[in-house]
């Protein structure tokens, strides 16, 4: 885990981020004075702890803010949500929550962890709720 961490640090560090982006960054979030960056999926991912909360905003080569993830726990979950997880997913467990806001919506994306070969794994597809608690199988995202 020490060597994967020490290589994504290194790999962050190598992360040539165009000024129209370092410029986008700076204005959306100004108070933040340190973030990782790296290079994914053709987007620029910036990783930063922003009042007390763990995030990462995603912008294009040109600058445009894609979206922002907001690590949750379970607790901050709406009730409704946490109902339906316990009603429909009571045999999982829930591995990782986001709160996903991008210019057009806002929506909760909740990872359920599954046992595989004896290993505890992250479903790939999340489950998603808008902000009305109202259930999506595939993401509306871009």
């Amino acid at each position: 885990m020490k060597i994967l961490t020490i290589l994504g640090i290194a790999l962050t560090l190598l992360v040539q981020v165009p000024r129209k982006v370092e410029n986008s960054f700076n204005r959306k979030f100004p108070s933040v004075k340190n973030a990782l960056w790296s290079f994914e999926d053709d987007n620029y991912h910036l990783s930063f702890e922003h009042f007390g909360q763990q995030k990462t905003a995603i912008f294009r080569y040109n600058g445009e803010w894609v979206k922002t993830l907001v690590t949750i726990e379970l607790s901050e979950l709406m009730f409704c949500i946490r109902d339906h997880l316990r009603l429909k997913h009571k045999d999982k467990r829930v591995g990782n929550a986001y709160y996903v806001v991008t210019p057009e919506l806002c929506e909760y994306h909740v990872y359920m962890e599954r046992e595989e070969n004896g290993e505890t794994c992250i479903e790939e597809d999340p489950l998603i709720f808008d902000e009305n608690c109202e259930f999506y199988r595939k993401p509306n995202l871009p």
